[in-house]
């Protein structure tokens, strides 16, 4: 409500023909006017221009010019705007016009356009008084403690009746609330006279519409790019002297410069590498909050076990903290506390169930391939067979003074030999004397039911097809050679085919080669449930049959001519906290069965889940684990039987051997 009295303060009786100039000019010259008031960096009060600019005549002045106060005719001193005045020569007259008075507080929009020709008192007057009127918009009218000002229309009255006493001041333009009903009730009778809303907001987005379609963008551009110069300048000034120092004299000045596409891929890699080194810090601090939680569980359940009354009672206590360990141990894997404390842990744990970690010596054979999977091994002596899966070939070693050495001159391989296939080698055995040879040989099986024959003097191999069966083969995984007889599992099938007279297979006399004659079915004319069955293995001529939950069937066979009688095994497992019974719980992955012959007969029960193997008497007694000391990557994928007391044990295409407890 300050705007029409302060410029009828100021203008007198002319201030009716400088509105309606303003507004004339502003119909034509909207844009011009704000671009003005706007390059002389008025931005804040932007809006209170566009305000008074837009609204029109009809709207403001019957508002502000009650009918008693005539406006007064223009004397010589205050002289009517020139037809044809421009803009600026309006603008320029209204600058150079001084107040009436310096105590008069002026807006600051109006303060500012007039520049100098307002006293610095009055500027800061006005200036106060829109810093009230913001607050009043922000936080709502305060509670006055004195005089209130006037609404427009009541100041705009008040102002025309007073014109006669001279120069206004500011106190003039306000009331105390004595008069506040008689002027509620004035208020009441002239609701017209206000500005409509509708109006004001229409005005301001045109104006907004034509002051963004003027925004100084390109200069913006221009104020980028020199920002970008200056930091290329001040990066370049910095290379040069860096490089002064380090360089001979003669060097000392090299030229450097930085691209803008370089600063600014160094502006937008900068926030990137911030993050990424935040983020490796938060992951580092929780790996070792996460590290310190599983080591605290592996202390107090270790805590817990050796205060317990016996090792049996211990024993949960001491899995838990190995449980806790293995978490450990995938965060940091060398850490030295975790170490000693699973040493404790698996040490009290071997004890209770008679846990043997057996050390170990890498053999394998010099010249070995360094890719492959063993899945076979067999010692005859000093001869070492390995069968490697991956390349389907059995490779022979011999041992020397510096250890095993690869027999190049063996050649033992799945292929074709006089137009004879093998494909696949899913087991092997050593094929016995007397034979159709006259030699000691290796003999592989496929799963079509032929044999691969490699002598042991490296002469040529041979490929023996057998005589399948009248129902055919399904799926042979694997044979044994026993008593001059060859028996080959195929589970699938359930049936357990049997060759008789295996000294006369491959003999020049067709009549007389049993290779050429049908097997017969150890279980009669009725297969039986093989399907689970992992491996077997002959024991005195008795048949044990691993499955792969644990149990064992033992089969025993009077005569040739009747069918065997076959029963569930039964362990004895003496061990704390471990039952007898017809499984063996500790098998996590049972792979094979063998049989070490007397007089330290034994049995293996092979397990490539627990890394080892189950030794058990002849009557299944079971007698301990052996775990060979292997590296935390390598895994067992083979277990063999030595000369003497050596087991093999295979990790991939690495050979090692150990010591029978």
């Amino acid at each position: 409500g300050w705007r029409l009295p302060i410029l009828r303060a100021m203008a007198g009786e002319e201030i009716n023909s400088i509105v309606a100039r303003l507004n004339d000019l502003a119909r034509e010259n909207t844009t011009a006017l704000v671009g003005c008031y706007a390059g002389a960096d008025q931005f804040g009060h932007l809006t209170d221009a566009i305000e008074l600019l837009q609204t029109a005549p009809e709207a403001l002045l019957p508002a502000v010019t009650p009918p008693s106060a005539a406006p007064r005719p223009i004397t010589g001193a205050q002289t009517a705007p020139p037809a044809g005045e421009t803009l600026a020569e309006l603008l320029d007259r209204m600058r150079s016009r001084q107040p009436v008075t310096e105590g008069d507080p002026l807006p600051a929009a109006l303060a500012n356009v007039l520049g100098d020709g307002v006293p610095a008192a009055t500027q800061a007057d006005a200036h106060a008084r829109d810093e009230a009127d913001a607050d009043e918009a922000e936080y709502g009218p305060a509670t006055p403690a004195g005089p209130d000002p006037l609404p427009q229309w009541a100041e705009a009255e008040e102002t025309a009746s007073l014109e006669d006493a001279g120069a206004p001041t500011v106190q003039e333009y306000k009331r105390d609330y004595d008069g506040a009903d008689e002027l509620e009730e004035d208020d009441d009778d002239l609701p017209a006279q206000r500005p409509r809303v509708a109006e004001y907001v229409s005005a301001g987005l045109r104006a907004a519409t034509q002051w963004f379609a003027h925004l100084p963008l390109a200069a913006a551009r221009d104020s980028f790019d020199r920002g970008l110069k200056s930091l290329g300048t001040s990066v370049g000034g910095a290379s040069r002297r860096l490089a002064g120092h380090m360089l001979p004299e003669h060097d000392s000045d090299p030229e450097f410069s930085v691209s803008q596409s370089t600063l600014a891929a160094i502006a937008i890699a900068t926030p990137a590498l911030i993050v990424m080194l935040t983020t490796t810090i938060y992951i580092q601090l929780g790996i070792t909050r996460q590290f310190r939680t599983y080591m605290d569980g592996a202390q107090f359940a270790a805590a817990q076990a050796r205060t317990a009354s016996d090792a049996f009672a211990a024993a949960p206590s001491w899995k838990t903290a190995l449980e806790q360990l293995d978490q450990a141990d995938l965060l940091r894997p060398t850490d030295a506390e975790a170490a000693q404390l699973r040493t404790e842990a698996r040490a009290k744990l071997d004890q209770l169930s008679k846990v043997a970690r057996l050390p170990v010596s890498d053999i394998t054979p010099r010249g070995f391939p360094e890719q492959g999977r063993i899945t076979h091994l067999l010692a005859l002596g000093s001869p070492l067979y390995a069968l490697e899966a991956q390349a389907n070939s059995i490779y022979r070693a011999v041992q020397t003074a510096g250890g095993y050495q690869l027999d190049e001159g063996f050649k033992c391989s799945a292929g074709s030999i006089n137009d004879v296939a093998v494909t696949t080698l899913v087991d092997m055995a050593l094929f016995e004397t007397p034979n159709f040879l006259n030699k000691e040989a290796i003999a592989a099986l496929d799963p079509t039911g032929k044999l691969l024959i490699c002598p042991g003097d490296n002469t040529p191999a041979h490929i023996l097809p057998l005589a399948p069966p009248d129902v055919g083969w399904t799926a042979p995984t694997a044979f044994a050679l026993f008593s001059n007889r060859l028996y080959i599992l195929d589970a699938i099938g359930g049936q357990i085919w049997i060759y008789n007279d295996v000294s006369q297979m491959g003999a020049s006399d067709a009549a007389e080669d049993s290779a050429k004659q049908p097997p017969l079915p150890l279980f009669g004319t009725q297969p039986i449930a093989l399907q689970d069955v992992v491996d077997f293995t002959l024991a005195q001529g008795d048949i044990f049959l691993l499955h792969r939950d644990g149990r064992l069937t033992h089969c025993i066979r009077q005569t040739a001519s009747n069918d065997p009688i076959c029963t569930q095994a039964r362990f004895q497992d003496d061990r704390p906290g471990h039952a007898s019974g017809a499984q063996l719980t500790d098998l996590l992955t049972p792979a094979a069965i063998l049989f070490f012959p007397p007089p330290e007969a034994a049995f293996y029960f092979v397990d490539t889940g627990i890394a080892g193997a189950i030794q058990a008497s002849p009557s299944l007694t079971v007698q301990r684990e052996i775990r060979p000391q292997l590296e935390p990557n390598q895994n067992l994928t083979a277990f063999g039987l030595g000369a003497g007391r050596q087991l093999l044990f295979a990790a991939g295409p690495r050979i090692f051997a150990g010591e029978r407890p």
